[in-house]
């Protein structure tokens, strides 16, 4: 009896590591793509890609689609401008393949600029009290939130609307396409917009309509 326990206890600790290792030898799909802060694509490659222990696998990758070892750990990679050698044209990320397939988008640099002299970044700065207002009509009752997100990117700036139906924004943007929504107090989207910023700072006054109903929501189970 003993003699089994041992055995059966043995086994199981045992199991973990052989589950483990069965993980790492499966392989999964990695994608990346690269695009400005307009979501189009941008011409880059794969420089590196390696895992924590400085383990290549850069020669696993077809242009930017590759089949490395599933695992949790953390993989880290580079891309670069396929038309410039330059350290503004290389991009650093990492990520974790532990699903069949993941999919990365990589989002460029929107300061920097490149021409027929070379490549630099431009540095930008808001006006002094810079303010960007906005109108959100007809009033309704209970409170409102306007919310703009890039459609690519992490920028994310938010406003509350004030009872004459007012908001403000204090924040610059990255040109390129962001979706608007306002959101009343129960969590409900009343509206929703694609906005194509194209300045950094903009100043013209942005006016919202709120439709009679409101956007038609899909229920996903």
């Amino acid at each position: 009896m003993r003699m089994a326990w041992t055995y059966w206890a043995t086994t199981m600790m045992m199991t973990p590591f052989v589950l483990g290792g069965q993980l790492l030898a499966r392989e999964c799909s990695v994608t990346l793509r690269v695009v400005d802060h307009f979501g189009k694509p941008a011409d880059y490659r794969l420089a590196w890609f390696r895992d924590r222990s400085g383990r290549d696998y850069t020669d696993r990758f077809e242009g930017l689609h590759g089949r490395i070892p599933c695992g949790y750990e953390v993989y880290k990679y580079q891309v670069s401008r396929t038309d410039r050698d330059h350290v503004l044209g290389k991009l650093e990320g990492e990520l974790i393949a532990g699903k069949p397939e993941t999919w990365k988008t990589v989002v460029t640099n929107p300061n920097v600029r490149v021409n027929r002299f070379g490549i630099g970044e431009v540095s930008k700065s808001l006006p002094h009290d810079y303010m960007w207002k906005g109108l959100v009509k007809p009033k309704v009752k209970g409170p409102l939130w306007v919310h703009i997100r890039s459609v690519v990117g992490p920028e994310h700036v938010e406003a509350a609307v004030d009872t004459s139906g007012e908001f403000k924004v204090y924040e610059g943007f990255s040109n390129g396409n962001y979706v608007l929504y306002v959101s009343d107090n129960s969590g409900s989207i009343r509206y929703t917009r694609v906005l194509n910023i194209t300045t950094f700072a903009p100043s013209v006054p942005l006016i919202i309509e709120l439709p009679d109903e409101a956007p038609t929501v899909t229920v996903v189970k």
